[in-house]
């Protein structure tokens, strides 16, 4: 399971309690570390996040879609 948190201005990415990369805002929606790759959230209509896509060099454009009001299952 993936978690994202933020701390010390970045956002950091955790795999099952294991971090993989913190992240450095490029904009309100865009986030790069050099070794990982990016992060970008999409947004709806009305602001909210609709999903997020990862891409590094192992993993291309891996989406996160919301399917309902919670990100967790």
């Amino acid at each position: 399971m993936y978690d994202l948190k933020v701390e010390k201005e970045q956002l950091c990415i955790y795999v099952d309690d294991e971090q993989l990369a913190c992240m450095n805002p490029v904009n309100e929606q865009l986030f790069n570390e050099v070794h990982f790759g990016y992060l970008q959230f999409e947004k709806t209509a009305n602001g909210s996040i609709s999903k997020f896509t990862i891409n590094d060099e192992s993993a291309k454009n891996i989406e996160f879609v919301r399917i309902t009001d919670s990100w967790k299952n």
